[in-house]
C-alpha cells in the first residue's frame, strides 16, 4: 500500500532557501481495518449464433441460480456470525448491514443457514463414522426448544471430534433412530444414565458427577449410607485402569454448551 507522506517546510527556517533533498527520516505504521462494502459481480451469458442458425448459450457458473442474489461470500459470513458466533438473528442482520451494507433479512439467513446443513450432510456423516472408531468417546445430552417443543441435544465427541444431533426424545428411542451410539465399541464416557447402560460397549462413568452426588450425601444424607452401592463402583475407577480413559466426561459438556449459550443470548433466559 502507497504510504502517507508528512513533509515539513517547503523553505528553511534559517537560510530561507528551498528545499532540495528529501528522504525519509522515520516510519511509523497504523494498522487499519480495509474498508468493507458490497460489490456487485455482473454475469452475462453469451448466445453465439452460427451460420446455420443454431444459437448456443453459454453455461452459467455453479450457484448463479436468479436474476438477482446474494453471493457465497455473503452467505458464509451471515452464517458464521449466527452459528460459529452465537449472534442472534436480529443482531446479524443489523451487523450485515452496518458493516457490509448488506441488506439481508432474518428469513434470508435462516435459508442461508439451512443451505449450510445441507452441504455439510457428508461432512457430519464423516465426522460420525470417526467418532465411532475412536477408542474413548464422550457422550451427553441436553434440552434444547425447536419451535417452541422441547427436543434433546445429542453429542458423541472425543477430543479432536464433536458430533451433534437433536431428537424429541432423550434415551434409547433417541439412540436408535440417530444411529451412532449403538455403532461405538470402544469405551463409552457417561453420567449413568440408565439408556447409556444399554449400549453393547465398555462404559465408565463420570466422576465429576459422582463428586457432587457424595457432596449431597456428605451434606443432606449422612444417616443413610449403605453398603450396596459399593458393588456399582467398577466403571467408576475404569480411568485408573485403561490408559486414554479420562476422570470425568466434561468433554461432551463442553460440546453441548455452545448450544445453550446460543439460545439463552438470543433472548430465552429462564430461571
Amino acid at each position: 500500500m502507497k504510504p502517507v507522506v508528512h513533509r515539513g517546510a517547503t523553505h528553511c527556517a534559517v537560510c530561507h532557501l528551498g528545499m532540495q533533498d528529501h528522504a525519509v527520516a522515520q516510519t511509523r505504521q497504523v494498522f487499519e481495518l480495509p474498508e468493507l462494502a458490497m460489490r456487485t459481480v455482473a454475469h452475462q451469458q453469451i448466445r453465439s449464433t452460427c451460420t446455420c442458425g443454431a444459437a448456443h448459450l453459454g453455461a452459467w457458473p455453479v450457484g448463479v441460480n436468479a436474476p438477482v442474489q446474494y453471493g457465497a461470500s455473503v452467505k458464509a459470513m451471515a452464517v458464521h456470525l449466527n452459528q460459529f458466533h452465537l449472534v442472534p438473528l436480529g443482531r446479524t442482520t443489523a451487523l450485515m448491514q452496518d458493516i457490509y451494507g448488506a441488506h439481508v433479512t432474518q428469513a434470508s439467513i435462516q435459508s442461508f443457514t439451512q443451505e449450510a446443513a445441507l452441504s455439510l450432510q457428508a461432512t457430519v456423516a464423516s465426522i460420525g463414522q470417526a467418532v465411532q472408531g475412536s477408542g474413548v468417546v464422550h457422550a451427553d445430552e441436553t434440552g434444547i426448544r425447536i419451535t417452541g417443543k422441547l427436543h434433546w441435544l445429542h453429542c458423541a465427541v472425543t477430543t479432536t471430534l464433536t458430533w451433534l444431533a437433536p431428537h424429541a426424545k432423550r434415551g434409547t428411542q433417541a439412540f436408535e433412530a440417530l444411529g451412532l451410539l449403538q455403532g461405538i465399541k470402544g469405551v463409552l464416557v457417561h453420567d449413568g444414565l440408565a439408556s447409556y447402560k444399554g449400549l453393547e460397549c465398555t462404559h465408565s462413568l463420570c466422576n465429576a458427577h459422582h463428586i457432587r452426588e457424595l457432596v449431597y450425601i456428605h451434606e443432606h444424607d449422612r444417616e443413610k449410607i449403605w453398603d450396596p452401592w459399593a458393588q456399582e463402583m467398577k466403571e467408576v475407577w475404569r480411568f485408573m485402569r485403561e490408559d486414554g480413559v479420562p476422570f470425568t466426561n466434561n468433554l461432551a459438556e463442553q460440546a453441548l454448551q455452545m448450544a445453550k449459550v446460543k439460545q439463552k443470548i438470543s433472548g430465552c433466559f429462564r430461571t
